[in-house]
């Protein structure tokens, strides 16, 4: 069985930390989006910390993804506050910021700070 190329869990400060790496398919990020959406509802959190440190690009499709469904629907659910920790890969980075730059009227409805260093960004998450 192959494993899947992300990861969400809840940590006790109260965050959902998400995280996915490489050359995702479209398929398997939408996935991966649902699962964090259900699981910060469930945990009852408004903040999460989304680690993008080994991911290789977004693809568009993901990119079209992330700006008309999932960030309409966290902003339905509450959350709010969003701790990225860039892509490490040029790509990587610049394919998620450009996401985001593509809507900025939907981004500015939430807290998005992006962060190279895991410390930095779970202190900023928490308000520290």
């Amino acid at each position: 069985m192959e494993a899947e190329p992300y990861k969400v869990l809840h940590h006790d400060l109260g965050y959902v930390e998400a995280g996915c790496s490489g050359f995702v398919e479209e398929q398997k990020f939408r996935q991966w989006g649902e699962t964090i959406l259900r699981f910060a509802q469930q945990k009852g959190v408004s903040r999460l910390l989304i680690d993008l440190q080994d991911l290789k690009v977004l693809r568009p499709g993901n990119q079209i993804f992330i700006r008309e469904e999932w960030f309409p629907e966290a902003l339905e659910r509450g959350i709010s506050r969003f701790a990225i920790l860039e892509p490490t890969n040029f790509f990587g980075n610049a394919s998620v910021k450009q996401a985001v730059d593509l809507a900025p009227e939907l981004f500015e409805k939430v807290e998005i700070e992006y962060f190279l260093q895991r410390e930095a960004a779970e202190d900023w998450l928490l308000g520290k």
